[in-house]
């Protein structure tokens, strides 16, 4: 426009806004391709260029093996839970956990990770990295959601870490195994709320019971065990149901009779 103006725009036209077609001497079609439209032009399309290539550099690149923070699962000591002559109360999580679990490496095809999760009748596995180091965990939870997602169709050959959770709970190998039998099944955020304080901050009317029996521990069914920052296997809550079975004893065998055909 000012362009047009400067060379185009009558002397009425200067003499009413007060000024002269010299004061724009600088608005000339040179001056507006080589300071204007060819930088901006350019400016764009190096711009979109890298925007676009961000874009599919984020939604489509390959997930990078990566160690992970393994979260330490908080075990709180309780004196006064209810033990039986039949359990040891001194037993450790180091007692009953999997030493030699089955793991996974990270660039495993997701078919043959899979078959050995089946062969083994396993649901989850842990995956280390070359050096040993826990990465992560592999469950056929993690299978089943990528086929929803996908259709259940298969893609592209996927690997381990392409499905696999990185995040980590994990306990000590010198944690008390009642300690950690608590963890797994009670949430005592969730049954007795209160805040920093120690002020409740939910009124219930049930019972400690019923509220342990309606609750919801959002713990894993299997942890990973470290002594210090060392992998050095798994604990599940089958472990940990096997180590308390004896407080029912000893075990009680059922025979089934045998039918008789009437004469």
């Amino acid at each position: 426009m000012g362009i047009i103006l400067t060379n185009f725009a009558p002397e009425s036209f200067w003499i009413q806004i007060g000024s002269s077609p010299s004061q724009f001497s600088d608005l000339t079609i040179s001056h507006f391709l080589t300071a204007n439209l060819i930088p901006v032009t350019l400016g764009n399309i190096v711009g979109g260029t890298v925007l676009v290539g961000l874009t599919n550099w984020v939604i489509y690149r390959r997930p990078q093996l990566r160690s992970v923070a393994v979260a330490q699962l908080e075990i709180k000591t309780n004196p006064y839970s209810a033990i039986t002559n039949n359990v040891n109360i001194s037993s450790l999580v180091e007692d009953v956990m999997d030493p030699t679990p089955i793991t996974l490496r990270a660039d495993t095809p997701v078919p043959i990770a899979l078959d050995a999760l089946l062969e083994n009748k396993l649901t989850i596995a842990p995956v280390c990295d070359a050096n040993d180091h826990l990465i992560g965990f592999f469950s056929t939870h993690d299978v089943m959601v990528d086929l929803w997602c996908e259709d259940y169709k298969i893609g592209i050959q996927q690997k381990v870490v392409d499905l696999m959770s990185h995040e980590v709970l994990s306990v000590q190998a010198k944690d008390r195994l009642l300690n950690v039998a608590e963890r797994f099944c009670i949430d005592k955020e969730q049954l007795f709320p209160a805040n920093e304080a120690g002020v409740a901050t939910q009124l219930n009317t049930m019972s400690v019971e019923e509220r342990a029996k309606t609750m919801k521990a959002s713990v894993p069914h299997t942890l990973a065990v470290l002594e210090g920052n060392t992998f050095v296997g798994i604990i599940d809550r089958h472990a940990v149901m096997k180590a308390l079975r004896p407080i029912y004893g000893k075990p009680i065998i059922v025979t089934k009779p045998h039918n008789q055909r009437s004469a």
